[in-house]
């Protein structure tokens, strides 16, 4: 079938946030519904089991940070600490970045706890680095349930790059082409899920289609 269609869901506070998937869970076409818990505007005030409670569809947790073009302004120590509160509820997925584990290597054994599998991740919402098929290798080289690479080319030669990095990761893989260049790699059937918004003015990157221009893209409405 291919991708899972995954529903980007951010609130400025978890009533709003609880609206939004709600709604989500509804739509028959949306497979994940992703909490973008870094755009809370108090995180302190979040009630996770409540959060998580209010959706009738498997669950991805993110919490991106500022330096990875996220919205969580804390220390990165707090923001593992709400990572490690998230697992305690078992959500299906959970991001984890690149950046984070060459910051601490040791992040991989201390939320090697739960049964939620891991998206290891890699952002650049401005570039396609001249080092992205070694950043790919490298992710793999942690073998983590899914691989994500979330760039932005510039050319069509960059966008290339981009798209051939599904020759070098043979296991599960999003590997995302951001900007109106990579319209197209927002359906490839080779990832492993896609995110889309509810609404074409809640988009949470750069040329994100909403969940139903997805579905309608795969075929599923």
């Amino acid at each position: 079938m291919g991708p899972y269609i995954t529903a980007s869901i951010k609130g400025r506070d978890i009533n709003e946030a609880i609206e939004k998937i709600t709604k989500a869970s509804r739509l028959p076409y949306v497979d994940f519904i992703e909490t973008r818990f870094d755009c809370f505007e108090d995180p302190s005030l979040v009630d996770l089991e409540k959060l998580f409670s209010s959706s009738s569809k498997p669950l991805v947790f993110t919490n991106m940070p500022k330096w990875e073009d996220g919205y969580f302004k804390g220390s990165e120590k707090e923001r593992i600490s709400y990572i490690k509160k998230a697992l305690v509820l078992k959500p299906h997925l959970y991001h984890l970045e690149l950046g984070a584990v060459k910051k601490n290597p040791d992040v991989l054994q201390e939320l090697d706890y739960s049964s939620s599998k891991q998206i290891l991740s890699y952002h650049d919402f401005n570039s396609v680095p001249n080092d992205i098929e070694e950043i790919m290798l490298e992710m793999c080289s942690k073998n983590p349930f899914v691989n994500k690479i979330a760039v932005k080319p510039n050319s069509e030669k960059e966008l290339k790059r981009v798209e051939n990095l599904h020759e070098l990761n043979q296991n599960n893989k999003i590997i995302i082409a951001m900007g109106p260049l990579g319209k197209q790699t927002r359906t490839d059937r080779r990832n492993y899920l896609t995110f889309g918004a509810l609404e074409k003015n809640e988009t949470t990157a750069p040329g994100q289609l909403t969940v139903e221009e997805l579905a309608k893209e795969l075929g599923r409405i």
